[in-house]
């Protein structure tokens, strides 16, 4: 159990760093914050298990936009892990390190093909379900393609090389996902999405998920979300539910 808690935690940051009202998005859309922006997420994710094993994470993703086609980012973690037989762990988990950068705009000025790039550090307590156990390093091409006035679809695919391995079952994967963003109105947002990956333990099944919610723009600078996840395989949670609030300046 303790491989697949693990795992799916990796899937909650490796792949979930979008741009400003997208946090409800594990696929990555091609924008960026904007140039010389500043923005914060903080969110909850809960997550349970067919074993009945709980996770809950805090986390607070700091971005800022180095030009309109450059933003980093950094996420902090922190896990609180519940087993099924009572007993308890917390502490801060694994650090992410983003870059992203605009390939591609269209002559609206809309991107639409960008890169990223993810480091992920094993600074967290793998004994204890708080860390990974690994150090990774990732790189995904991220596309977004409006369909009608009201509706943009995303998604992404990439490659992560994992290294100083504390499992030896461990192997670079691939991910990949697809997401739809739904304009209900000026403010409020339905999306819906598939995130998938070839598991970290080559010895344990692909990952995939369902993700689907909804964010909500409460003024130019805030912003709210509310997601519910299913998962599709043994290695994924059973389900689980996410909020967060965002602002920019």
């Amino acid at each position: 159990m303790k491989k697949i808690v693990l795992f799916t935690l990796v899937m909650l940051f490796v792949v979930a760093s979008s741009a400003f009202a997208y946090r409800p998005f594990f696929t990555e859309d091609a924008e960026i914050v904007g140039d010389k922006v500043f923005q914060n997420e903080v969110a909850v994710d809960q997550m349970t298990w067919k074993s009945k094993d709980a996770d809950t994470i805090y986390s607070d993703t700091v971005y800022y936009g180095f030009t309109k086609n450059i933003h980093a980012s950094l996420t902090i973690p922190y896990a609180y892990h519940k087993v099924n037989n009572g007993d308890t762990y917390s502490g801060q988990s694994d650090l992410f390190l983003v870059g992203k950068y605009v390939l591609l705009r269209d002559a609206k000025d809309v991107a639409r093909v960008a890169i990223k790039v993810t480091g992920k550090w094993d600074n967290g307590d793998y004994n204890k379900v708080l860390g990974f156990g690994d150090k990774e390093y990732a790189a995904l091409l991220c596309f977004t393609q409006p369909v009608f006035e009201n509706l943009l679809v995303h998604a992404h695919g990439g490659y992560t090389i994992v290294t100083d391995k504390k499992n030896p079952n461990y192997e670079n994967y691939w991910l990949y996902a697809v997401g739809a963003d739904l304009i209900v109105t000026q403010k409020g947002h339905l999306i819906a999405e598939l995130v998938a990956n070839k598991n970290l333990d080559s010895t344990l099944q692909q990952q995939r998920f369902i993700n689907a919610g909804m964010y909500y723009v409460i003024s130019d600078h805030w912003n709210v979300d509310l997601t519910y996840r299913y998962g599709l395989t043994n290695t994924t949670q059973d389900y689980g539910f996410g909020a967060g609030i965002g602002f920019h300046f």
